[in-house]
């Protein structure tokens, strides 16, 4: 069951990681992938 719960988190990650680097410029996304959208156009 935790495995279970381990993968859709690694799923959700996945798609929440490809859908930022969708909103963001190739540039911002490659310097930095971890920060939000709100804090790179800050």
């Amino acid at each position: 069951m935790s495995r279970d719960k381990r993968k859709d988190e690694q799923r959700c990650k996945r798609v929440r990681k490809e859908k930022d680097e969708e909103n963001l410029p190739p540039t911002s996304s490659s310097t930095s992938s971890s920060a939000s959208p709100t804090t790179i156009n800050k």
